[in-house]
């Protein structure tokens, strides 16, 4: 089912969580590549118009 695989990349906080793996021949240049990388991926995410609200809960207290 398509939920059930959805479950595995959803958290209870309506987030969408993933990873990135990469190997690097100069360790120290993860700083620079972290920051690369995501840029990209929020270059991406706003071309295709891709939006993630930050999550919303109501309360209703009863008298």
């Amino acid at each position: 089912m398509v939920l059930d695989f959805l479950s595995k990349f959803v958290s209870k906080d309506f987030a969408i969580n993933f990873s990135v793996s990469f190997r690097l021949k100069d360790v120290y240049s993860i700083v620079s590549l972290q920051s690369e990388v995501l840029k990209n991926i929020y270059k991406k995410f706003n071309e295709e118009n891709i939006e993630i609200p930050f999550p919303q809960k109501v309360v209703i207290m009863n008298k």
